[in-house]
């Protein structure tokens, strides 16, 4: 174990994970009664090396979506961005996805890229007797195209039937980029078809005078300009503070299917207001 990762026994339950103000509670239990078991890296002194709760919160939504016909993890192709501990990505692995891992944001081949993506592997390992699918770590910068292409290129799946993220929406200079990211790596739509799914979890920071979170209705601004259609769905309460999740797919053009809108689709300029 490097000196920098928390001593595996003590799990996600660790003080150590909380450095950061992290999650300190339990992670939600596989079907098979299992559980995962995450080291956290605070040495790293970046956001993911501790869990957030934004994190057991999409764990919980994946278990909820396994019978769920457009967007059950088992058997499909999913990739976690920003992943961190790699939390969600390994939940999504045990639950029969074939995941690939994915962190980036610190100089290509710096010691702190090195770091982080070894934390991941290290958490890999951990936990590979309760891995269904295979899992795979690479290095994603949102900010860099010629990352989503290597990683899209690296494997079978030419494009992904989950992207997931949980706490990466923070930072709104982000926002286009991710985005940009979320649009290139999902599973278009063919035929009458929905395509992929992406979960983009958040941990409720800042509300406008509607109760909306700024961050996450800044994003939902972005992704709608990048042709991905999105849903918030209400926020959960059962984790520290606030966590939402947000759902995105590839847009359905307002001529297709003689489809003239809902009153559901959020107005995502008038939620800014």
């Amino acid at each position: 174990m490097a000196d920098w990762e928390v001593d595996p026994s003590r799990g996600a339950d660790s003080d150590e994970c909380n450095m950061l103000g992290g999650w300190l509670g339990p992670l939600p239990r596989l079907p098979s009664g299992a559980s995962l078991q995450i080291t956290c890296a605070p040495a790293l002194g970046s956001t993911g090396g501790v869990l957030w709760p934004s994190a057991p919160a999409l764990c919980e939504r994946l278990l909820a979506l396994l019978d769920d016909e457009h967007a059950s993890p088992s058997d499909a192709d999913a990739i976690e961005l920003g992943a961190g501990t790699g939390c969600v990505g390994l939940f999504a692995a045990a639950l029969g996805a074939r995941v690939v891992l994915t962190d980036g944001g610190f100089p290509s081949g710096s010691e702190q890229a090195v770091r982080q993506l070894e934390h991941l592997r290290a958490n890999v390992r951990l936990n590979a007797g309760v891995l269904a699918g295979g899992v795979r770590v690479m290095e994603l910068d949102w900010s860099v195209p010629e990352h989503c292409d290597a990683v899209l290129a690296s494997g079978p799946a030419h494009k992904f039937d989950l992207v997931l993220g949980s706490d990466i929406t923070f930072e709104h200079s982000m926002h286009p980029a991710i985005a940009s990211a979320i649009a290139r790596l999902l599973r278009p739509r063919h035929g009458g078809g929905q395509g992929g799914t992406a979960l983009i979890s958040y941990t409720t920071r800042h509300l406008n005078a509607k109760g909306r979170d700024v961050d996450i209705v800044r994003f939902m601004a972005h992704a709608s300009a990048k042709g991905l259609r999105v849903i918030s769905p209400p926020l959960e309460t059962t984790f520290q503070g606030h966590v939402g999740i947000c759902i995105l797919r590839h847009a359905i053009p307002a001529d297709e299917l003689g489809y003239k809108g809902s009153e559901d689709d959020p107005d995502i300029f008038d939620l800014l207001r």
